[in-house]
């Protein structure tokens, strides 16, 4: 189970639909996770008398049974791509925060209009999913977006992909098979759409805010199971008779026959969270315990990968160009400014496709429009600079959409309106050295006479009024 939700209960129900909607993020910039070697974590939660956790506080645990990240989130998704989990900070509805596995953040994403986050998952094939409710009028309408590592708004995913129109439920790929529903019996598909297992179960488990004692109002004719995701190599089932979870491998047979009171997906390091007689345990495929788990009111997740291959962020010099990176990630589609070193130079970079670009412009972030130099944020700039869209009042570097002054370049003297150069105007204007005659935006520095304006004839030497 990848999502972080505010749902609070583990149970096991039919799922059928779903829906996808899309809107806007905001990127904060990532910093080097410390740890050099493996790392497997497992979500769980504590009963908590603070009303900012709405009952429980959510952390992670470690494969040796230890607490490695305190418990001190509303919800948490499981480790996901990147080494990264997405977490709700407590008194933070509007804004997901995504961690590494020391527990620093590394991005936040906040989707545009949203008053409340319903749920949001960790980066899979590049991606997060969250889902969050908007206002419109006096109702809260449920919309979902997908972003990137960079916090970007991604609308679709133009990869190509198998037509599965024929299930009225498919869900995530795990390792090459997905749950898959057809009418009210849940089976596994291969990627091809080919059943693994023809539809024979009665549901699948999920996370939901249905009370446990929700699975025994589910018993429909089949084979009295619930099955959950395809993960390292065994599906974990729930036996509706016996009220118990065990372990199916992809031949049907039991690796693990149902006697555990509650249990969680077999992480790549072989090793899952059991609760046998009142207590979670972590066990091998054998069924061997490893170490018990103490202190703790619920497992919310199996062990999940909480490290990145690579954890390089920022530029790296290959074949003669600077190349931005986060979490090891080359990013082709980044196009933006962004903070790095660059020969030993920190600063602000214009990155174009992933790469350092040495363009001299006016362009954007999420902080605002600046002048870029050569490729770089000039903060000591001030004056007029140009791009594509106009000429632009620039204060310490920035655009300042407040100004209406006038302001130089080196091709002379400007009226700005709302920052930007209007050469529409034709009149005067004032700074600290007098007043000027302003014609078709520009100060006409080079016109000395006299000069009718609006009924009036002014006196006029090098620009300036006499």
């Amino acid at each position: 189970m990848t999502a972080m939700t505010t749902k609070r209960n583990r149970v096991v129900s039919v799922i059928l639909s779903g829906i996808m909607l899309v809107t806007v993020a905001l990127f904060v910039g990532l910093r080097p996770h410390a740890a050099d070697s493996e790392e497997y974590l497992a979500t769980f939660n504590v009963a908590s008398p603070d009303q900012s956790f709405y009952g429980y506080a959510y952390g992670y645990l470690n494969d040796a049974g230890e607490v490695a990240i305190p418990a001190q989130y509303c919800t948490a998704a499981d480790f996901g791509e990147y080494g990264l989990a997405a977490v709700l900070q407590k008194n933070t509805d509007t804004a997901v925060q995504y961690i590494d596995a020391d527990g620093n953040v590394q991005l936040t994403i906040s989707p545009k209009d949203a008053v409340m986050i319903d749920e949001a998952t960790s980066f899979k094939n590049g991606l997060s999913e969250i889902t969050y409710y908007v206002a419109e009028g006096e109702d809260a309408v449920k919309k979902t977006s997908s972003y990137d590592l960079n916090g970007n708004l991604i609308q679709e995913d133009a990869t190509a992909q198998t037509d599965y129109s024929n299930f009225s439920y498919v869900g995530d790929f795990h390792d090459g098979y997905a749950l898959a529903a057809n009418g009210l019996k849940v089976g596994v598909i291969d990627e091809s759409g080919a059943y693994v297992f023809q539809p024979q179960f009665d549901g699948i488990i999920r996370a939901s805010d249905e009370q446990d004692s929700a699975i025994e109002n589910y018993g429909l004719a089949g084979n009295g199971l619930y099955i959950s995701n395809y993960s390292d190599g065994l599906f974990l089932v729930y036996d509706i008779q016996s009220k118990l979870f065990g372990y199916l491998d992809l031949d049907k047979n039991y690796v693990l026959q149902p006697q555990y009171e509650d249990a969680m997906d077999f992480g790549t390091n072989d090793l899952a969270l059991v609760k046998s007689n009142g207590q979670w345990q972590i066990i091998n495929k054998a069924g061997e315990v490893q170490t018990a788990v103490h202190d703790i009111n619920q497992v919310t997740g199996g062990f999940c990968r909480a490290t990145s291959d690579d954890t390089t962020n920022g530029f790296k010099e290959e074949d003669g160009v600077w190349k931005y990176y986060t979490r090891g990630v080359f990013q082709d589609s980044l196009n933006t400014i962004v903070y790095g070193t660059i020969n030993d130079q920190s600063g602000w970079y214009l990155v174009r496709n992933g790469v350092f670009t040495p363009q001299t412009t006016v362009t954007n972030n999420t902080a605002g429009w600046w002048y870029v130099k050569d490729g770089k944020v000039d903060f000591t700039y001030n004056g007029i600079a140009r791009n594509d869209y106009g000429w632009w009042r620039i204060s310490a570097g920035k655009v300042n959409f407040y100004a209406n002054d006038l302001a130089q370049n080196e091709y002379g003297w400007w009226k700005c309106k709302d920052g930007q150069v209007d050469f529409n105007y034709t009149g005067l204007a004032s700074n600290g050295y007098g007043t000027w005659l302003v014609l078709n935006g520009r100060v006409a520095t080079e016109f000395t006479g006299t000069y009718l304006l609006n009924g009036t004839t002014y006196s006029v030497e090098n620009g300036r009024i006499n």
